[in-house]
C-alpha cells in the first residue's frame, strides 16, 4: 500500500542576506526587542528565491511525496511533477492532472494503487494557495 510523506510548504519571495557582524541582540539606545528576537544593522543584498514543489510517486517504498524541487530525494522519485508559482492553472484543475499524469503512467497492477493513493483530494491538500503551473513532468 502507498503512503503519504509530506516534506515541505511551498514558497516564493524576497530574501536577503547580511554578516554576521549586522546581527546583534542588542537593541538600539532607547528601544525595546522581544525576547529571542534581533536587530540586523547596515545594507542587505536583496534577491528573489522561488522553490519549486515536486509531487511524485516513490515506488520502492510505495509511498506519494511531496518535497522540494531541489531535494536530493527528487532523485528517488520514479514519476513526478515539479511545480512552479504564477502560473494560469487553478488548484482544481492542476490537481486533475496531476492524477491523470501518474494514472497514465501506471502498468496493469500498479494503476489499482496509484488511483487510491494518488487521489485529487490528497494531491489538493498538498497543493499551494493560488495559481501554479507544471514547470515539467518526468517519468
Amino acid at each position: 500500500m502507498l503512503k503519504e510523506v509530506k516534506c515541505t510548504k511551498f514558497y516564493e519571495g524576497e530574501c536577503y542576506c547580511v554578516t554576521g557582524e549586522q546581527v546583534s541582540k542588542t537593541p538600539p539606545s532607547g528601544e525595546y526587542i522581544k525576547k529571542g528576537s534581533f536587530v540586523v544593522r547596515g545594507k542587505r543584498k536583496y534577491f528573489k528565491a522561488a522553490l519549486g514543489l515536486c509531487i511524485g510517486i516513490e515506488k520502492a517504498e510505495n509511498r506519494l511525496v511531496v518535497c522540494p524541487a531541489s531535494d536530493p530525494q527528487r532523485s528517488k522519485l520514479d514519476n513526478f511533477v515539479e511545480l512552479e508559482p504564477g502560473g494560469d492553472v487553478g488548484k482544481n484543475e492542476l490537481s486533475k492532472e496531476i492524477v491523470k499524469f501518474f494514472v497514465d503512467r501506471a502498468k496493469g497492477e500498479e494503476r489499482e494503487e496509484i488511483t487510491r493513493v494518488a487521489t485529487q483530494d490528497k494531491i489538493l491538500s498538498f497543493l499551494p494557495p493560488g495559481k501554479s503551473r507544471i514547470k515539467g513532468a518526468i517519468r
